[in-house]
């Protein structure tokens, strides 16, 4: 039976009777929180954060809690709420972030065997490079129910702030990891692609795709978009600068896009 496996997998938990009915009610919500603009959290995501007792918060190795910030700027009421800041490693070693995924999802099963709804804070939407997907995949493996509260993307922001289109009519739209695809020598393909290009996730990569965009002429139709939302936002359209423009390079944020148009 579904319990009795659930009972075996999590035996220093709780017992049959506790895990029947802390698996009946309690609730794990992966909550999408926006880019950074508190106004674009979703009723749906204010509400989710206010009723739930735990709220787990990813923070950075230096000790940044951008998504703690985010809600506590957008006043939500947080007093007797326990507030967990979950350490993320910013790094490519799949077996270490498997095994810090598994330590958080065993957290969030303990609070939740106590009777607590839990909810999982993370920028923009659950469903789109999002840790808390992660997360979310492995508490449901523990039995517990799962809820997904989506977010606004910070595609759907960045063009939202200089009135751009990111598909018309019939036009594609295709969504590129650039450090992955430069590393894989894919990129210039990618780009080569008909419709709207957006680059994600170039931190690494991110001068050598600057210099490409310039390469291939699509830099003049390239406004590439940092902290969107956030503190330190720059919002730049590559046609305006060269190649060698120092602006280009005087920030590298993590929080780096580029909508291609």
């Amino acid at each position: 039976m579904l319990i009795e496996r659930i009972v075996s997998q999590n035996a220093s938990l709780w017992t049959t009777e506790q895990a029947f009915y802390i698996i009946l009610v309690m609730t794990f919500y992966a909550v999408g929180i926006g880019p950074g603009n508190p106004e674009l959290l979703t009723l749906e995501a204010v509400r989710t954060i206010e009723k739930c007792p735990v709220i787990f918060c990813p923070k950075t190795k230096s000790g940044a809690t951008v998504a703690l910030s985010i809600i506590k700027e957008a006043r939500i009421n947080l007093d007797r709420k326990t507030i967990i800041e979950c350490e993320m490693p910013m790094n490519r070693d799949s077996a270490l972030l498997a095994q810090n995924y598994e330590k958080i999802a065993l957290q969030c099963a303990q609070y939740l065997s106590k009777g607590l709804d839990t909810a999982f804070i993370t920028l923009g939407d659950v469903s789109f490079y999002s840790t808390a997907e992660r997360v979310s995949k492995i508490v449901a493996e523990k039995g517990f129910d799962v809820v997904w509260c989506a977010g606004v993307t910070s595609i759907s922001a960045s063009a939202a702030r200089i009135a751009i289109p990111l598909a018309e009519r019939d036009e594609e739209i295709t969504i590129i990891p650039a450090d992955s695809a430069f590393k894989n020598g894919t990129l210039k393909e990618a780009l080569a692609r008909k419709g709207t290009k957006v680059l994600m996730k170039l931190s690494r990569s991110y001068q050598d795709v600057i210099k490409i965009l310039f390469e291939t002429g699509l830099s003049k139709t390239s406004t590439l978009f940092q902290n969107c939302g956030l503190e330190g936002e720059r919002i730049l359209s590559l046609g305006n600068y060269t190649a060698e423009s120092k602006e280009l390079f005087e920030s590298e944020s993590y929080f780096s896009l580029v909508i291609v148009k």
